[in-house]
């Protein structure tokens, strides 16, 4: 759609590669249909075609040369357009009908129809199937035109059966990948994870800039592949927030060519320590994992919804190869590092690298994008959930937080949960690591063991902010930390 005379040409050269499904045609018009089977849920794939349209839609079937250019809005009437430089616009076609995973129904004429006396229906159905989800499509054009609209047919299929099969690879991708990707600036997005933390993906205007790997090698890959569908541009460098597994266990990936860069403490521990024989790595493959199967395979048995029942049985074979995946794990430090702050260039965009002071371990690494207004945090804060804590400098973390506070941002990306704009949430976590160094501490005073005291302290408080607190008691590691930590300040 670059031109009408581009497209024209684009749509035949892709006509002789594409096998024609015309199901009728005439000088008056025509029809062309469509199948294909996705291995994925059908709401996936309904909101990857609507709300990813950029990302699989071919640059080269568009006026502005860049697909992320189009988008969809989800509503009737809605525009399927796309934004031109210096203001200008192209509507493509009106969603008349929508049914979210199941039914879509454009009215339209695409490309160079445009220009002809033609209009046309597009309708596209899902439907759940044993692998997935049934895509069907079916365009019916009618117009004027000489020569016969018929002889558009073909080259109208090509094209429609190359964007839904890049629509299919893009979801099959994606699915493959188990990450979800949500946008939230130019270039950055943030990368949810299946499994342990969560990771921030940055595009720069040559490279990626990647913020922690992943619980195992093998989501490490994933995380790649799944940033492939976001952009063809090469993964240079990654950093890690602090040396904890679930951030940490996908860097084998990576090869020499990438610099995984962070604080020179996660480099020593990553050395030294025997970080798979240890926690939080322990707890994770010997009780949250085997927990996790359980609940996936319960949750799969007892459901009747076929689409529901999929994507649990998904979520369950990616957490029954978790085991196998972590004896695959051969902890790889960083080949940068840094004391308390790095500026890194990459092409126009700012990336600053701080260590503000230790917190929940001893060498946290803050992503500040001070252009986006962004904080990466990893697991020092994660906005209404508390963290594993077995690592914590309790005192320094509280004033650690209050030098995060003084940065200029609007958005923070945690290792964890999901990102959030409020910033009181930083200060509540202040109020229960204070609290709860108090507690514990009267607590130790009256000679109990950390076990009994992990039982009895009561940091119920703090419920509204941090809901997994259901009761007294708090995580037995946690409290073990804190009998350490004052043993080490007293």
């Amino acid at each position: 759609m670059r031109s009408t005379a581009a497209l024209a040409l684009l749509l035949f050269l892709n006509a002789g590669v594409a096998r024609p499904e015309v199901a009728d045609s005439s000088a008056n018009g025509f029809t062309v249909k469509l199948a294909f089977d996705i291995r994925a849920t059908p709401d996936d794939v309904y909101r990857r075609l609507i709300g990813n349209v950029g990302d699989w839609w071919n640059p080269e079937h568009t006026f502005s040369g860049d697909a992320h250019n189009l988008y969809i809005e989800e509503k009737p009437t809605g525009c399927f357009c796309e934004k031109l430089p210096k203001g200008g616009a192209v509507r493509h076609l009106e969603l008349l009908y929508l049914a979210p995973g199941s039914t879509l129904v454009f009215a339209g004429a695409l490309g160079p129809l445009q220009s002809l006396a033609a209009t046309g229906s597009l309708t596209i159905q899902l439907k759940a199937s044993e692998g997935g989800t049934k895509l069907a499509a079916s365009y019916a054009v009618a117009g004027y035109l000489p020569a016969g609209m018929n002889t558009w047919a073909g080259p109208v299929d090509g094209m429609l059966r190359e964007q839904f099969t890049r629509l299919r690879d893009y979801v099959e991708r994606g699915a493959k990948s188990a990450y979800k990707f949500e946008k939230v600036a130019d270039g950055v997005y943030y990368a949810v994870a299946p499994a342990g933390g969560n990771s921030v993906v940055i595009v720069n205007d040559d490279d990626v800039l990647l913020v922690d790997t992943g619980v195992t090698p093998a989501l490490g890959r994933e995380l790649v592949d799944g940033i492939k569908s976001i952009t063809s541009k090469p993964v240079r460098t990654v950093v890690n927030t602090h040396f904890h597994y679930d951030h940490t266990d996908g860097n084998q990936v990576f090869g020499p060519d990438v610099q995984i860069i962070a604080h020179d403490y996660v480099r020593t521990a990553m050395q030294t320590f025997d970080i798979t024989h240890r926690e939080p790595f322990q707890t994770y493959q010997t009780t949250t994992v085997p927990a996790l199967i359980e609940t996936l395979r319960h949750q799969a048995e007892g459901e009747n919804d076929p689409a529901k029942k999929l994507a649990l049985s998904v979520e369950l074979a990616r957490a029954e190869a978790l085991p196998a995946q972590l004896l695959e794990v051969r902890p790889t430090p960083p080949t940068v590092t840094y004391q308390s702050a790095m500026i890194l260039h990459r092409g126009s965009r700012e990336i600053r690298l701080l260590h503000p002071g230790r917190a929940h371990t001893a060498g946290d690494t803050i992503v500040y994008l001070p252009r986006e207004r962004i904080i990466i945090t990893g697991d020092m804060l994660q906005g209404a959930r508390l963290a594993y804590m077995g690592d914590g400098f309790f005192d320094e973390w509280v004033k650690t937080l209050d030098e995060i506070k003084k940065l200029d941002f609007d958005l923070v990306l945690p290792g964890h949960a999901g990102p959030f704009r409020d910033k009181g949430l930083i200060t509540a976590l202040q109020n229960y690591l204070t609290d709860a160094v108090r507690k514990v501490s009267a607590l130790k005073k009256q000679g109990l063991s950390a076990e009994m005291a992990a039982q009895r302290v009561d940091l119920t408080a703090h419920a509204k902010a941090f809901p997994q607190i259901q009761g007294p008691g708090a995580d037995i590691r946690g409290v073990r930390r804190i009998y350490q930590w004052l043993d080490e300040n007293n």
